[in-house]
């Protein structure tokens, strides 16, 4: 029986980290609609404050290891399409007549539909871009650590400028200065999350990588 349950889990491992990945990058999407003030009239949304973005390039750098690059371009396309799906759900439930609307369903769709826009422009692209320099360069770095942290610091710097570039345009209408301060403030502070989660990344690239290619007992 324990064999059993060991070999089922085996089997899925992928479709467990796909499911992962959905669930944070839906929960990321939802949490980025706050924004948080930093001194010297810095901002940052709660995503970056609380560390959730890491996490899921932890999830793809540990995919593209263990599955390769499809794999995780799988994950970002099942998480895409879990977020329209749900703000779609949001917007058509606000619009539609209520007695009562204690979660505040009405606004809620039309706050995130904006947001979503731009998160997911900037995230799917810095995603990509960490994907794939991960893969361009598994053959010039050896260690799994030294793979991680290149290709973060390439992704999030992406997605930080695009997705800052994008709202100081739309919404904020800052000078460049302090705009470049916002970017590199929010690259930091991601970065900074993903050297603390970068040994979890590695345990598990490594330990999944040698129980995946185990065979069946």
């Amino acid at each position: 029986m324990i064999k059993f349950y060991i070999s089922v889990v085996k089997e899925n491992l992928k479709s467990l980290f796909t499911a992962s990945y959905c669930v944070i990058f839906l929960v990321a999407t939802l949490v980025c609609t706050k924004v948080i003030a930093l001194p010297f009239e810095l901002v940052v949304d709660a995503g970056v404050l609380i560390g959730i973005y890491p996490f899921l390039y932890c999830i793809s750098d540990v995919t593209i290891e263990v599955w390769g690059y499809k794999a995780a371009r799988m994950n970002g396309l099942c998480a895409l399409g879990s977020v329209v799906f749900t703000v779609g759900a949001l917007t058509l439930a606000g619009i539609l007549p209520y007695v009562e609307d204690p979660l505040g369903l009405k606004n809620m769709g039309n706050v995130l539909s904006g947001t979503l826009i731009v998160s997911l422009i900037a995230f799917a692209m810095g995603d990509w871009i960490d994907s794939r320099v991960y893969h361009k360069v598994r053959g010039n770095f050896k260690s799994i650590w030294n793979r991680c942290i290149v290709s973060s610091i390439i992704g999030e710097l992406a997605d930080a400028t695009l997705f800052l570039s994008i709202m100081n345009v739309w919404v904020w209408h800052l000078e460049i200065p302090l705009l470049i301060a916002l970017i590199l403030v929010s690259t930091t502070m991601k970065l900074s999350w993903e050297v603390m989660v970068s040994p979890l990344t590695v345990y598990l690239a490594k330990k999944i990588k040698k129980y995946v290619n185990e065979p069946n007992r």
